[in-house]
């Protein structure tokens, strides 16, 4: 533990010239250190580095945590104090490779940092790959429609009957969630049932085509009893305030969940996805090939990310209308979208009625319109 050790004297040295450029370079040096080390160390050795680390974590740029994060995150021997740290913080790009990944964090600090933190916070732990019946109920509590779907659709969570129950009840309004929700092996039996008494002939349709095999008994039998019951599917049927304009849009978006949702709130307004892009790079071929009306965009994504791509797209095609789509809106990437020549720029968790009006100032507007 001697080369830790000295670096205490390099931290002390980089704290007090007040220098983030420094305090950077002495954090980036003894995590490398310590990932390199880390399976072969005890917790007070652990200790160690923690107290480097947390000296260092409140006088470097968010570039820095953002990087630190990802680089602690999947490591199971992480110092506790820099992971708590760095999974309540404010700014989601910092807080969401700990709060995906860190297996430091325990059910308790997954249900706190669900009841006190930002929606961001609870979409990323919504996506761990483990996740506790009281965690989901916390999550379920407070968090988005949003972080709902990414709770239906991780196998990985566990509901309580209160939880199944909840998202039941969303489901009667929501054809997305119902069959996000009747893919699950582990729903109750009786939710089941008033899950399939409850939905349209055609949910119960695509219910039967994707749910697991061992459902398919149970599917056939719900249904069946319900069949004269079955109720028409709930549409949309809002007027479409783009003048009745059908849009041909582009979804780009690496999460699968999102670009779903997106898919359906814009086919209920009466416009035609013509084609999803899961990275900036799939965006620009995509673009090309189909020439949008609109492009929904999402900000951070793995590779070249969404304001690089918007930005080479409308390099090509300046009309190009782009809607950013994020969980945050920190002022630096809305100037950073605009300079990249985005038309527009919307928060998630989505709402349809939130959607038809930014796309209705979309194509009357040529500045950027910031979501309200």
């Amino acid at each position: 533990m001697s080369a830790p050790k000295s670096l205490l004297a390099e931290v002390d040295g980089a704290i007090q010239s007040g220098s983030p450029d420094k305090c950077t370079d002495v954090m980036k040096r003894v995590t490398e250190l310590f990932l390199t080390i880390s399976k072969n160390m005890n917790d007070e050795q652990v200790d160690v580095f923690d107290k480097i680390l947390l000296h260092l974590i409140d006088r470097v740029e968010v570039k820095a945590l953002a990087h630190l994060s990802r680089m602690l995150a999947p490591n199971p021997n992480a110092p506790n104090g820099a992971i708590q740290r760095l999974a309540r913080h404010d700014d989601i790009l910092i807080a969401r490779p700990v709060l995906v990944q860190s297996e430091r964090l325990s059910n308790s600090d997954l249900i706190e940092i669900s009841n006190h933190k930002s929606d961001g916070h609870l979409l990323a732990i919504a996506g761990r790959s483990l996740l506790s019946e009281k965690v989901t109920d916390a999550i379920l509590e407070r968090g988005s429609k949003t972080a709902h779907y990414m709770l239906a659709q991780n196998h990985g969570a566990a509901f309580s009957t209160a939880g199944f129950a909840k998202l039941v009840n969303h489901a009667e309004r929501d054809t997305f969630m119902a069959e996000l929700v009747g893919q699950r092996v582990d729903i109750p039996p009786r939710l089941l049932n008033e899950l399939l008494s409850k939905a349209t002939s055609e949910v119960s349709k695509r219910l039967l085509a994707v749910a697991p095999s061992k459902l398919h008994g149970e599917i056939k039998c719900v249904i069946t009893n319900v069949a004269n019951d079955v109720i028409d599917e709930l549409r949309n049927e809002n007027r479409d305030a783009t003048g009745g304009m059908q849009l041909n849009v582009m979804i780009v978006d690496d999460s699968a969940v999102i670009a779903r949702l997106l898919n359906d709130i814009l086919t209920k307004l009466g416009h035609k996805v013509v084609a999803t892009a899961h990275s900036g790079t799939e965006a620009l071929a995509s673009y090309r090939a189909c020439m949008p009306d609109v492009v929904f965009m999402d900000v951070t994504m793995p590779g070249m990310d969404g304001i690089a791509a918007t930005e080479q797209i409308v390099n090509s095609f300046p009309n190009a209308r782009i809607i950013m789509i994020t969980s945050h809106a920190e002022q630096t990437v809305v100037i950073k979208a605009q300079r990249a020549g985005a038309k527009g720029y919307i928060l998630k968790p989505f709402e349809a009625e939130k959607i038809r009006a930014r796309l209705e100032a979309i194509m009357r507007a040529e500045v950027l319109v910031l979501d309200a």
